[in-house]
């Protein structure tokens, strides 16, 4: 499994529930900080997905989330479990931070490729 962090702002849904959130967490077609490229198609859209504790804590949840892509970027729509301590611990932490927040996801590699290139970045 490997692990990817982009840096976004968190939007928080001003018109729905407490805890609320959405969060970009890739851009497509442009090569990242790992030198790897992410292309469209790459995130199921609808899928539903946990939202991991702090730097990936596999302890408990604390919120869940669906995916969602243009030919841009990916996001998440999800919300914070703001009944636990945890779930609400880390929305107020996001909240706090807001551009500052980095966002990241884990994977399995299904389908790559290599390439070399002599450009500078």
């Amino acid at each position: 499994m490997k692990k990817k962090t982009f840096r976004a702002s968190i939007e928080l849904k001003a018109d729905g529930e407490p805890g609320e959130f959405r969060a970009t967490f890739a851009t497509f077609n442009v090569v990242d900080k790992d030198d790897d490229l992410t292309l469209p198609g790459a995130f199921p859209v609808g899928s539903e997905v946990v939202i991991e504790p702090w730097n990936h804590d596999w302890t408990l949840p604390v919120g869940k989330g669906s995916i969602g892509a243009d030919q841009e970027k990916a996001w998440v729509d999800g919300h914070f479990f703001l009944d636990t301590a945890s779930g609400k611990e880390h929305y107020q932490t996001v909240k706090a931070l807001g551009p500052l927040t980095e966002w990241s996801y884990t994977f399995w590699i299904l389908d790559a490729a290599s390439e070399i290139r002599d450009e500078k970045r």
